[in-house]
């Protein structure tokens, strides 16, 4: 499989999107709010300048903050390790899955209508629809239009 590099390179190429390296003080607001090292380290080389609009859309640091301190499911889901880094156009979350947390970390889709803040953990898990094995397996699908964007209910 190609490498997240080329893999980011592509999507410039063919969006107009750059990926450039985070900002020090976004990295480590990102990784004081107990991130997973996998995604701290994706965007530590590649977060995409600005939103990569489409059906699924890939999210600068920045965006991804926000997501995961104060909108749905991100705040609710990222304390059970479901960490978003990328949003379908309805408002569904793509997660990192840090309970899981290798080199190669999974990625699920998380529905943002059926979470809040009284949902359990089990729910999470329940909801969590696998998506891609890793961060290079994801953008790979980005990349051929092929990533699943409905949710399990």
């Amino acid at each position: 499989m190609n490498s997240i590099s080329h893999l980011t390179a592509r999507i410039t190429a063919e969006t107009g999107v750059p990926f450039e390296p985070s900002s020090p003080d976004l990295l480590l607001e990102f990784e004081g709010m107990g991130a997973p090292k996998a995604l701290v380290d994706f965007f530590r080389e590649y977060s995409p300048e600005q939103c990569v609009h489409g059906q699924v859309r890939l999210l600068p640091l920045s965006d991804v903050i926000v997501e995961n301190r104060e909108l749905l499911p991100g705040y609710c889901a990222s304390p059970f390790g479901y960490w978003t880094f990328a949003t379908t156009y309805c408002g569904d979350a793509y997660c990192v899955v840090a309970a899981e947390e290798t080199d190669h970390c999974r990625v699920v889709l998380m529905p943002h209508g059926e979470v809040d803040e009284t949902t359990p953990a089990e729910e999470f898990a329940r909801l969590a629809k696998p998506i891609a094995e890793s961060l290079e397996d994801f953008l790979d699908q980005f990349l051929r239009d092929a990533l699943d964007e409905e949710c399990d209910y």
